[in-house]
This record gives structure tokens, sequence and C-alpha cells, in this order.
């Protein structure tokens, strides 16, 4: 939904280029960035948003994740002139998001690949092992309706 300032297609695909850096500012704090979604894949729209996911070191204390989630929200808002910005955090995220970010998922900054490694294997060992189970109730709750 358009806010505030609609997406300059051009600018946002020149600043994308350019997310690595702004990321390795976070030095440790920040395992992996991910560009997901429409920009993605190429799919994008004058309507679209840009859609991040950044995965912080599982050590820092939770006051610290949301100072730099604002930080970096705020940071992006700039970089990409809008505040049209999805920007997901991963570890709090549920797991069939962490599922969805990264079907589409680009890696626009890695700090550690043993680390980014490890979480895509977790998320998807763990989705997987509960689709038949998910795919079940969904089946169960068309029937009811």
């Amino acid at each position: 939904m358009i806010r505030r300032n609609k997406i300059d297609i051009e600018h946002a695909k020149k600043a994308i280029e350019d997310l690595g850096a702004f990321f390795s500012r976070f030095g440790d704090k920040v395992v992996v960035a991910y560009l997901f979604g429409s920009f993605a894949v190429g799919t994008y729209t004058p309507l679209s948003d840009i859609d991040i996911a950044v995965l912080f070191d599982r050590g820092l204390p939770k006051k610290v994740v949301e100072e730099l989630e604002n930080e970096i929200f705020d940071g992006l808002m700039k970089i990409f002139k809008t505040d049209e910005i999805d920007l997901v955090v991963l570890g709090s995220a549920p797991l069939s998001v962490r599922y969805g970010v990264l079907k589409t998922a680009k890696i626009i900054y890695c700090n550690n690949v043993e680390k980014t490694v490890d979480f895509q294997t977790e998320v998807v060992s763990k989705y997987l092992d509960i689709k038949p189970y998910r795919e079940e109730f969904y089946k169960e709750f068309v029937k009811s309706l």
C-alpha cells in the first residue's frame, strides 16, 4: 500500500547494488541480509515495496536487536527515499515467513557463511517437517467451509 513516497524503480535498482556496504557497517551483529519478493525476482511494479530480511547474531540482547532494527529501517528509508520498505527480522519471524523469505531470497550481505547455511538448513528442514500436517489441516479446514 502506498503511504507517502512511491518507489523510484531506477533509483531502487541502483540502491540495491550498494546495500552490501550499508549492512557491512553493522559488523558481526548482522549475519546475513536478503532481498526478497518482487525486487528479488524482477516482478516489481510502481506499487511494489522493497522487501529486506535480516538475520542478527543470536547472542545479541533483545534491546540491541530492536535498536538495530530501527537504525536499519531508518537507513533503508534514506537510501531508497521511501517508506515503502518491509523489513523482516528473521530471528523473531514465524517459520512460514522465514521459509517464504528464503524461497525468493537473494543475499545482499553475508558476514558469516557458516551461520547463514545453518540458518537456511534449519528453516527448510523445520518447514518440510511440518508441511504434511499443515496440508492436512488445510484440507480439513476447506472441507468445513
